[in-house]
């Protein structure tokens, strides 16, 4: 009605007239001073002579606190409507404080709207009566709807809002509305408002989805994050929150609790590369611009499109909160509970019936001696090489000084690696998991592990010696010396890059601090820390991230190997009898 009113008034200006200026106060910046009167000023325009805000308030003051012109002088130059003063979060007291005092001002007449009575502001009370049965019915009928059969649902459907509500669900929908209750209603709505949204797009579209994933999950997470600063929110505010939700839906944890989405996270995404694109398409261009959820105020500032709207995301938020803690901590507070009510006879049952069979520990242990053995092995092949390049970095004369017979000291350490296999074979047909982690051993990348070092050796050998060929022949450094030494240097990195993830993949899962302890007695933390060079390249990554990396750094890898062989500094050596040098 307030807004219905501003709009209907007068468009032009007249001193005989009273201006209307209607204002929202939902989302009203908590504690702001002047926070009203400095709205009203943003539409205004001053004479020279006023240069700052605070000059501009001191005028307008003493324009408001002047009657229009008028027979008896009475009429009032400002008619301000304010609407939404329950949807004011935070303290109040500077906005009322604000209000009392323009309701003193003699050129201004007040009208405050709001679902509840504020008894701090002592101004004449108007309630809006209810509609009367029958006006119900008749609205009813003109959108061929049925009366609810509750009679609580009937009576609620005397305020305006709930009606108009019920009446929006049905014609969205096409069918009739099963409402009981406020929130079941409001369900249904925005239920009907999605299912509109996406009535006339086909399953294959993208948009489709996004909207399905906007409604659903981004508004409720940005209905929370706004209602717990009390305030609207800018893009920089909202985009961390975007942020979380899009990689949640990238996660498992998507397939848990929003199960209907399998297979559809490419679609949600719509193309974009990041989240900051992904946040541009669900926040502006659906929420803001497409379904209006969102409204968006002239600092850019976003807020729910109303407040019982808002009400029911924060519940839709509390909800998809709960589920992913649960997932997160199902098994957690499952032990907890366990040890609490039935300690002895769950430890009991969970031991010999339902834990995963540990393999045999002896087995195991020679296992991981074997793959860091491996790991130890190519650190040390990386790192020989790598001074070796940052030696030739310094000239060739520093070169010929630093390093000795490199291509000797490349050589494999002939580790049995059939012997390894056999380890491995007896402990895979021991058990299930590693009696430490209790997690399940990579079997698979352990072999390309155990490979690493024994793989490297000869490559590794022919390229020291393209490299001692380069350093000192005269005309293969000016070629391709610089050259060589940074594209061999760029294979070196990358190699060391994949013995980090193989054993971040195979290795890391299973060094608890019991097995530390056996490697302490058997020497081998002081082998793994003589690597200092290749463990600089742990990342502390889990499992799942290192699989992903590992196969990202194959083809890096292979674009390297590339790149070194179309440098000229191999074919070269060659040509020169290398090839078949001993």
């Amino acid at each position: 009605a307030l807004l219905r009113a501003a709009i209907s008034s007068e468009k032009g200006y007249s001193p005989a007239i009273p201006a209307v200026f209607y204002l929202s106060l939902y989302g009203m910046p908590e504690g702001k001073e002047n926070a009203i009167l400095d709205s009203i000023l943003e539409g205004l325009h001053f004479r020279p002579e006023t240069y700052t805000f605070a000059d501009a308030r001191k005028v307008l003051l003493e324009l408001l606190d002047r009657p229009a012109d008028s027979r008896d002088g009475t009429a009032p130059t400002l008619i301000l409507l304010l609407d939404g003063l329950n949807e004011v979060s935070g303290d109040m007291q500077t906005l009322l404080a604000e209000i009392r005092h323009l309701s003193t001002l003699r050129g201004v007449r007040l009208a405050v709207a709001g679902r509840a009575d504020e008894e701090a502001l002592s101004f004449l009370r108007v309630h809006l009566t209810e509609l009367s049965e029958e006006v119900v019915r008749e609205e009813l009928a003109k959108g061929g709807l049925l009366l609810p059969e509750n009679p609580a649902m009937r009576q609620m459907l005397r305020t305006p809002l709930l009606l108009s509500m019920f009446l929006a669900s049905g014609q969205m929908a096409g069918r009739q509305v099963r409402a009981g209750t406020p929130e079941e209603l409001l369900e249904t709505y925005l239920s009907a408002f999605k299912e509109k949204a996406i009535r006339d797009l086909a399953e294959q579209e993208d948009r489709r989805w996004q909207i399905e994933a906007a409604m659903e999950f981004v508004l409720p997470a940005f209905a929370k994050e706004i209602h717990k600063k009390g305030r609207g929110l800018e893009d920089r505010e909202l985009l961390p929150v975007a942020e979380k939700c899009y990689r949640l839906l990238q996660g498992r944890l998507s397939r848990r609790f929003f199960p209907k989405w399998i297979g559809r996270t490419a679609a949600i995404r719509g193309g974009a590369k990041n989240a900051e694109e992904w946040y541009g398409q669900i926040a502006h261009d659906i929420l803001w611009k497409q379904l209006g959820l969102l409204m968006r105020d002239a600092q850019g500032r976003y807020m729910v499109s109303h407040q019982i709207i808002e009400e029911n995301l924060l519940e839709t938020a509390r909800k998809n909160d709960g589920k992913v803690r649960r997932f997160r901590w199902t098994r957690r507070a499952l032990a907890a509970g366990c040890v609490v009510l039935l300690l002895v006879s769950c430890i009991f049952v969970y031991r010999y019936f339902l834990a995963p069979k540990p393999y045999n520990e002896k087995y195991a242990e020679n296992v991981l001696y074997r793959g860091l053995d491996s790991y130890i092995s190519a650190g040390r092949q990386y790192e020989l090489l790598a001074t070796a390049l940052d030696a030739a970095r310094e000239g060739r004369k520093a070169y010929q000084e630093k390093v000795m017979d490199l291509k000797k000291e490349l050589g494999f350490d002939g580790m049995n690696r059939e012997r390894a296999r056999k380890f491995l074979a007896e402990m895979l047909a021991s058990g299930e998991v590693m009696p430490w982690s209790g997690k399940p051993f990579q079997a698979e990348e352990f072999e390309t592990l155990l490979e690493l070092s024994q793989n490297r050796a000869e490559e590794y050998a022919k390229y020291a010696a393209v490299l001692d060929y380069t350093m000192a022949d005269d005309r293969a450094y000016a070629l391709y010396g610089e050259q060589y030494i940074e594209l061999l240097s760029s294979l070196l990195e990358t190699d060391a890059d994949i013995a980090a993830e193989l054993y971040q993949l195979v290795l890391s899962p299973h060094m608890t601090k019991e097995f530390q302890n056996s490697m302490q007695t058997n020497s081998y933390n002081k082998d793994f820390g003589s690597v200092t060079r290749q463990n600089e390249h742990l990342t502390g990554e889990d499992e799942a991230n290192a699989r992903i990396s590992l196969a990202r750094l194959d083809g890096k890898r292979r674009d390297a190997l590339i790149a070194l062989k179309k440098c000229g500094a191999i074919a070269a050596w060659e040509r020169d009898g290398g090839k078949n040098a001993d």
